[in-house]
Order: structure tokens, then C-alpha cells, then sequence
């Protein structure tokens, strides 16, 4: 009977809305005709803003998903699993291909929702011999340029890139002490002379 009741109230509300045109909280009903142009417009929604001027642009998204002429843009357990799995090793365009109804905010919003970390890039090479392999032994273990500065006393040349632009130089004093205070050594070889 309680069922019933329910029903009976929904199918009342359901003809007051069909006759009145608007629905509980007064927003219109989409007619064919506006879907139709959501049809034709998509994936254009400034062009479907502009032809129904009394639509805002949100419903009109919502509306698209709703007459399935776009993707939902919300995480299924189905697409966080996938997502899980390409976010930490993939590039970013293969994530942008395999969301392609995701903006890339949203992407990278919800990696930190869960917590989860992009492949690190590779240290840019400098052009320094010795600079650009303490470079590559700093991302081996995973030390950034501004631990560097203070393990090597170098104040912020190496997080700043002070070898950089028309008055950088390399510093083969904060270098050296650098590779020192990772562990590491110099050696010099000489070429035979003929």
C-alpha cells in the first residue's frame, strides 16, 4: 500500500510537469526542438549557447550527456580502474585519448585525489659535461635541484639554473662539492700525445 501511494503521487507529479512545462524547482522542460539543436551544434557550445540564449552553458552539457550525444564526464569504478593503471606510467597523450571527454584539469585533479604520482621527467641537459651527469644521478635518486643547494652549500644555484643566461656560468665549485656530498668522485684522464 505504501508503494502504491508513492506511484500514485509520482505519476500525479509527473502529468502536472508534463502540463505546466516547468519542472519541481521551475526550470523548463527541454522541447525536441532545443535537442535537436543540441544535436546539430554539438560539439560547438558556444553555438548552442547562442541559439538558446535561456539555457546556461552547464545544462546545456548536462543535457548533451543526458540525450547521449557526449560521454559522462564522472569517474565509474570501471574508468577510475582504467585510469589507475595508465595515469602513473602513461603519457599525457595517451590519458587525454583514453578520457577524451575529460578537460585535462579534471584528469590531473583526479590523480591527486588518489594520490597518485606522474613518471618523473629526466633532468633537461645544460650542455655541462660534469653538471649535466650530477644531474642524472640526482633524478636516479630522486634528489631535487633544491636538496642539491643545500647538501652542497650552493645557496640557490642549482634550484635557481644560475649556469643559465647571458651572465651564468658553471659553478665547478658548488658542482664539485656537490658530487662529493652524493658520494661521488672526480678523476681526470689525458689523451696520449703523438
Amino acid at each position: 500500500m505504501f508503494v502504491a501511494h508513492h506511484q500514485t503521487i509520482g505519476e500525479k507529479t509527473r502529468r502536472r510537469i508534463q502540463k505546466q512545462g516547468v519542472t519541481c524547482r521551475g526550470y523548463k522542460l527541454w522541447t525536441d526542438a532545443e535537442d535537436g539543436i543540441c544535436r546539430d551544434g554539438y560539439p560547438d557550445y558556444a553555438a548552442i549557447s547562442r541559439a538558446l540564449p535561456h539555457r546556461s552553458s552547464c545544462a546545456i552539457k548536462s543535457r548533451c550527456v543526458s540525450i547521449g550525444i557526449t560521454k559522462s564526464s564522472t569517474w565509474t569504478a570501471k574508468r577510475d580502474t582504467l585510469f589507475r593503471k595508465l595515469y602513473r606510467t602513461a603519457t599525457t597523450k595517451v590519458l587525454y585519448e583514453a578520457f577524451p571527454e575529460m578537460e585535462s584539469r579534471a584528469i590531473f585533479d583526479r590523480g591527486s585525489q588518489q594520490k597518485l604520482s606522474r613518471p618523473r621527467k629526466p633532468y633537461e641537459t645544460t650542455g655541462i659535461g660534469l653538471l649535466d651527469t650530477l644531474r642524472e644521478e640526482c633524478w636516479r635518486q630522486n634528489i631535487s635541484m633544491a636538496d642539491l643547494d643545500e647538501f652542497a652549500k650552493a645557496k640557490r644555484y642549482f634550484k635557481d639554473k644560475r649556469w643559465r643566461g647571458k651572465r651564468g656560468t658553471a659553478n665547478y665549485n658548488c658542482i664539485v662539492r656537490a658530487i662529493h656530498e652524493l658520494g661521488g668522485t672526480l678523476s681526470v684522464q689525458w689523451g696520449s700525445v703523438h
